[in-house]
């Protein structure tokens, strides 16, 4: 090296008396060298690549520096290698011109790149600055038929590109980073795309694979800006920010496609995406990565996650591609594993739908608005998914979506779907505190799995009810929800279980305000009012329906009973329907001391009355100190109240019994500190009565 030689020349020459002339001074470091000083022209058409790779080589000479590209139009007819601790600083107005579609125009390694690189780790180059100008690729039209990219810095730490334009690019990345500890790429715009003759690219236009891997491969992929791994797996990209960049009219924008790489400590912040033929970002297998105040506008797909965890996308602001016809992605697509939390983006219109996460994954999707999607607003298969806080309006299918999945939907407002607000089926989750309006069909609907449906709001849906519960759904609860204006049922619970339906209020049903259908649940403190049908009906259900409930208005029955085992709760005594008859069974508690049976039971114009205590119906019931007997019972049944050890007070107002009515050990064995309270006209006949019935 010059350097070298310099040194020693002049070593030489001091311990020999230096007689013949001063020796060759050393070079300092840090030196600025301009391409025009070895001849490079930026006014002709012949190629200066010896020229500029002469300026990086003495920088890399001196051991550090600058090499300047004044304005003008500069051809390479080869690859220029930038080395250690080297600016490369182009002016605003110059240009570099591919003349060899078939090599990249700028790397940091000289000869093969497993040669020279191997095992290298992030040790071959440090300290590169690349900044200014426009690099021109050179490749122009719709396909071309060599694919390659412009710049490669491979191994190496403490890197910057910046203010720089890059285009015409066939097939490949613009600039791709493999190895890379530590680097800044800012305010650079990628664009100039040109398809490769060897890809075919139709599954950018039907949407074709979009399901699985669509991204697998480079030349369908092509990030402008690959962020890549090098020779062994644990040499990955990290420490990375690219912010402020514009990526315009490329495949896709920034990231890999490898699932068996990785890159860390990922930062992409501030970026302009725009006419995105596949995806702006590709996260594959990274970790710790923020996605952040980045603007998407007419892109087919903006994120594209597979595996890795730590990943937050947030404050983006993203519109569709507006080529409905050809756009057929997920504007988020999630798998393998992946876990990220994607919150306060704005997502207008995707071509399938604008989340779809699977394949095990996990997400927070939070206060994110997500305006007219294709399909679903958020789609969650065989993941988990806490979904909250998001706007989601215009859904071309539901607005929020599980199968096989896990999770909670919670404080979402969503308006305006073409079917479902919110669609579970064979999933685990909560639904609670949402607001949905003006669905095609029901607003919220889970088809079996499991899960509570509470405090939820749902207006207008124009088919299908407010609420429905289907094919063996387990519900814990389904409470304190307000169903308006339902297009048939406000709440529908079919085929399936709820452990308690109350304190909803349900209005203005153009069906029944409640159905059981050939399910079970329980019913307690509901508001029905309005109904267009019957306020509440059992069919061939097995349900309890409280006093407690309270139905107005209703245009048929306020509680129709079809079949089934329904049993209405009153002043603490539960009670079997028996057409109009009700049948006392037992305790609603069985831990209340006092328990008091009706005359009768009213559900709006809707009037059951109170006639039997049946068999065993308090049996063995030692927590109960005093029963009310109401005075249309006309039977009690075997060991009605036997052993009833505890029972000190029984008043009967009802003058309907008789001896053939009372079983004879409908009392035995009872307190002896019992007293009952008679009718005065009665009064006689029933302690004889009493007495044959072991008292």
């Amino acid at each position: 090296m010059k350097f070298q030689k310099a040194v020693l020349v002049g070593l030489s020459m001091l311990m020999m008396g230096g007689i013949l002339g001063i020796a060759e001074p050393v070079k300092a470091a840090n030196i600025t060298v301009d391409v025009t000083s070895y001849g490079a022209n930026g006014a002709d058409m012949a190629a200066d690549t010896k020229a500029i790779q002469a300026a990086l080589d003495e920088v890399a000479e001196a051991g550090a520096g600058t090499v300047t590209v004044p304005a003008g139009k500069y051809y390479l007819d080869d690859s220029l290698v930038i080395y250690s601790n080297t600016t490369l600083s182009l002016a605003a107005n110059a240009t570099m011109i591919r003349k060899d579609p078939a090599k990249p125009m700028l790397r940091d390694y000289k000869g093969s790149v497993d040669t020279v690189l191997a095992g290298k780790g992030y040790g071959h180059a440090k300290g590169i600055k690349i900044t200014g100008g426009v690099w021109d690729g050179n490749i122009k039209g719709e396909s071309a038929s060599t694919p390659e990219g412009i710049m490669r810095i491979y191994c190496a730490t403490n890197v910057t590109i910046s203010d720089s334009t890059l285009t015409g690019v066939c097939g490949f990345h613009h600039i791709n980073l493999a190895a890379v500890d530590t680097a800044v790429i800012t305010n650079v715009k990628f664009t100039g795309f040109v398809k490769y003759t060897g890809t075919n690219y139709k599954s950018l236009e039907t949407g074709e694979g979009n399901s699985n891997e669509l991204n697998s491969t480079a030349s369908i992929t092509s990030e402008a800006l690959q962020i890549d791994y090098f020779d062994k797996k644990e040499y990955y990209c990290k420490n990375v920010t690219v912010s402020n960049c514009t990526f315009d009219g490329v495949l896709s924008g920034v990231g890999n496609h490898h699932k068996e790489s990785m890159a860390t400590n990922i930062t992409i912040k501030n970026n302009t995406f725009q006419n995105i033929q596949n995806t702006c970002v590709n996260l594959y297998s990274f970790q710790n990565v923020t996605v952040s105040n980045n603007k998407a506008a007419n892109v087919r797909a903006f994120a594209r996650v597979c595996g890795g965890k730590d990943c937050t996308i947030s404050g983006n602001t993203i519109s569709t591609y507006t080529n409905a016809s050809k756009n057929k992605f997920n504007m988020f697509r999630i798998s393998d594993k992946a876990v990220l939390t994607i919150e306060n983006n704005v997502i207008s219109g995707a071509g399938v739908s604008a989340v779809k996460l699977d394949s095990g994954s996990s997400a927070k999707i939070n206060n994110n608005t997500i305006k007219s999607p294709t399909l679903n607003g958020i789609m969650v298969n065989d993941s988990s998914a806490d979904i909250s806080g998001n706007a989601i309006s215009a859904a071309g299918n539901d607005a929020v979506w599980y199968s096989d999945g896990s999770g909670s939907v919670k404080n979402n407002n969503i308006n305006t779907t073409k079917r479902f607000g919110v669609f579970t089926t064979k999933s685990k989750v909560d639904i609670g505190n949402n607001v949905v309006t003006n669905s095609a069909e029901s607003g919220i609907y889970m088809k079996s799995g499991s899960g509570n449906i509470a405090g939820n709001s749902v207006s207008s849906n124009q088919k299908g009810s407010g609420i429905y519960v289907t094919d063996k759904a387990k519900t814990g609860q389904i409470n304190n929800n307000v169903v308006m204006q339902s297009g048939e049922n406000g709440i529908y619970v079919k085929g399936a279980s709820a452990d308690t339906v109350s304190g909803n209020t349900v209005q203005s049903s153009k069906g029944k305000g409640i159905s059981i259908y050939s399910a079970t649940a329980k019913l307690y403190g509901n508001v029905v009012k309005s109904s267009k049908m019957h306020g509440i009906y059992i069919f061939k259900g097995k349900a309890t329906v409280s006093d407690t409930n309270k139905v107005s208005g209703s245009k048929d029955r306020g509680l129709r009973v079809s079949g089934g085992k329904v049993y209405v709760e009153s002043g603490n005594a539960k009670m079997l329907v028996n057409e109009k008859d009700l049948i006392v069974s037992g305790a609603a508690d069985k831990k209340m001391k006092v328990v008091t049976i009706p005359a009768k039971v009213k559900f709006d114009k809707e009037i059951f009355r109170v006639t039997q205590i049946g068999n065993n119906a308090f049996k063995n019931q030692k927590k109960l100190t005093k029963v009310v007997i109401g005075k249309n019972v006309s039977q009690i049944g075997n060991k009605a109240f036997y052993k009833c050890k505890n029972l000190k007070n029984v008043i009967i107002k009802s003058d309907k019994l008789s001896k053939n009515s009372v079983a004879n050990d409908a009392f035995l064995k009872m307190s002896k500190k019992c007293k009952f309270k008679l009718p005065a006209k009665k009064s006689k006949e029933y302690q004889s009565i009493l007495k044959a019935a072991g008292v």
